[in-house]
């Protein structure tokens, strides 16, 4: 039997140009909630091979949806950190936000995100306000087994033990996909702008 172990994939970024991040202010005062409601991310995508060359089968993932919807979205614990721990545990005093909903659109799983006001959801918010992008990655613990296609490729199959933990926030995401990108014409002298202008907020914020 394949060895179970902790599975991270890089699903796409967030990125908030003024109009989004008014909308993202105005999400979450419209559902009375604090920070920053962001909605219809790409979350997870079943039955394609992602950037780790690793399939999610459909109906092992719709699964774990599921169970995730059940056990944490409902009990309104299905929290996140800012970036990826070595471990399967959630550890409530690194988590930045919470996913609110979640929703299969064909062989895309999307869903709500709200960015709340701890510690390091407060960091999260300030570097996508100050224009900088987040990376969206899924966390999971299950075995895989390598198998090849028709066409003789070959890539890793997510076995039948999945089990979601959470999806967290990174800085430097491998995009498979992405939503609420920023303009792509930025020169480098802005993006290094922006890129400073992030530290100094975080620095701020760690003072």
């Amino acid at each position: 039997m394949p060895e179970r172990r902790l599975l991270i994939d890089n699903i796409t970024f967030i990125s908030l140009p003024p109009d989004k991040l008014l909308l993202a202010e105005q999400n979450a005062k419209n559902n009375r909630l604090e920070g920053l409601l962001i909605q219809d991310i790409i979350l997870q995508e079943k039955d394609g091979k992602n950037q780790n060359q690793r399939v999610y089968p459909g109906d092992i993932l719709v699964r774990e949806v599921e169970n995730y919807k059940k056990q944490f979205i409902e009990n309104k614990s299905s929290f996140g950190e800012l970036d990826h721990p070595d471990t399967p545990i959630i550890r409530l005093k690194e988590v930045s936000h919470i996913i609110t909903e979640v929703w299969w659109n064909d062989n895309l799983l999307k869903g709500d995100l709200n960015i709340i006001d701890t510690p390091n959801g407060k960091i999260a918010q300030s570097i996508l306000r100050a224009g900088g992008r987040l990376g969206v990655s899924s966390r999971s613990l299950g075995s895989v087994e390598k198998v090849r296609n028709e066409e003789n490729e070959a890539y890793d199959k997510v076995g039948n033990d999945l089990e979601l933990i959470c999806w967290d926030l990174v800085s430097n995401p491998s995009v498979l996909r992405a939503s609420f990108m920023l303009n792509e014409g930025l020169d480098k002298n802005e993006e290094i702008l922006r890129c400073k202008k992030v530290n100094e907020i975080i620095d701020l914020i760690l003072k």
